[in-house]
């Protein structure tokens, strides 16, 4: 009692009134007295340094909840601000007394309340390191990314006070670590500044991790597409072709120039997957009748019309027999197999060589 009367007389000094002083220290006994003898509940302090805090001010930053509970019951302003704008919850909420907080709110404390420099509770609970406040403002379903007057975060905040605690935990509820005051300055800008170099590393890695995750999603969304290059080499591959030899030795030799024969020998290799600069079938072979040497046992010849070809083979080719009344029947059977197995491979070699060329 008398460390408290001292107390009392020595803020009364200071500026403070005696109910000023009793609620500072928590003495609800005295505070009650104070009231009952008539004292002004809502009176502000002299103190400079309390700009004009009222009692109710005092006992909510020391977490006396009775005694707050009784300054409201004899009238205190749940939302009475001090000079700088700051409140009951705000003063709750930078010491970190969660049941003041609850009491001030169900008294009808406004939660987004602001100072003169835009603070709400959730800036003063980071800028303190108070996890748990952060949680129960956060469960009264306050913005955590609430931006004041110069559009610092509580993230800002508690990166600039080296609340490494705060700073992981609000990292770990999703608010934006990219975020930018109007200095352009993020809160790792801010730790920086501040050389809180551990809180900077977290808010780093927090960084990166979120860059990695944002380059694998995308790729994952949206895949390469394939080269057109790759995709033409890929078909061309698998077209089947006829080794050089084969071909040369399959290829017709008449009505043709020699060196279009020349031409046409040097063929690519069969593996190579690329295409040859020309087509490969000359231009005179394309538009007029090929004569194809056979035996003087018949005379096969043929229209190769390669861009419509015929819808039936026996208009297209016509065999014509001279007089063979004196040749063997047999000789003439086997002639005309060889005349038409010949006419199979040309056409086969043809349309191969037509497929490489698309």
């Amino acid at each position: 009692m008398e460390s408290q009367a001292i107390g009392q007389r020595e803020g009364a000094q200071a500026g403070r009134s005696a109910l000023h002083t009793a609620a500072c220290m928590g003495s609800l006994v005295q505070v009650v007295e104070m009231l009952y003898r008539g004292a002004q509940v809502a009176s502000p302090s002299r103190l400079h340094a309390d700009n004009g805090r009222q009692p109710v001010h005092l006992a909510s930053y020391g977490g006396h909840v009775s005694l707050v509970s009784v300054l409201l019951g004899r009238g205190a302003d749940p939302d009475a601000s001090d000079f700088q704008g700051f409140r009951p919850l705000h003063i709750a909420a930078q010491g970190g007394s969660v049941e003041v907080v609850e009491l001030l709110k169900d008294s009808g404390a406004n939660l987004e309340a602001q100072t003169k420099t835009g603070l709400q509770a959730i800036h003063l609970a980071a800028a303190s390191g108070h996890v748990h406040m952060l949680k129960q403002l956060q469960s009264y379903q306050c913005n955590l990314a609430a931006p004041d007057f110069s559009s610092a975060t509580p993230l800002h905040h508690a990166a600039q006070h080296g609340k490494l605690e705060a700073v992981q935990w609000l990292i770990s509820a999703g608010v934006s670590i990219d975020t930018k005051d109007e200095e352009g300055k993020s809160a790792v800008d801010r730790a920086v500044q501040y050389t809180w170099h551990e809180v900077a590393r977290v808010i780093a890695a927090a960084i990166t991790k979120k860059t990695s995750k944002k380059t694998a999603s995308s790729q994952k969304r949206s895949p390469q597409p394939a080269s057109p290059c790759m995709v033409h080499l890929e078909a061309t591959a698998k077209i089947p072709r006829l080794p050089p030899t084969i071909s040369q030795q399959l290829t017709p030799t008449t009505n043709r120039n020699p060196d279009e024969i020349e031409e046409s020998s040097k063929l690519p290799p069969t593996n190579s997957p690329s295409l040859p600069s020309r087509p490969l079938i000359p231009s005179s072979m394309r538009h007029s009748p090929i004569h194809l040497p056979i035996t003087d046992a018949s005379k096969i010849s043929f229209s190769n019309s390669l861009a419509s070809p015929p819808a039936q083979p026996d208009a297209s080719i016509t065999t014509s027999f001279p007089n063979t009344s004196s040749t063997p029947t047999h000789e003439r059977t086997t002639a005309v197999k060889e005349a038409k197995k010949k006419v199979t491979i040309y056409v086969f070699v043809c349309v191969s060589q037509l497929c490489a060329c698309v």
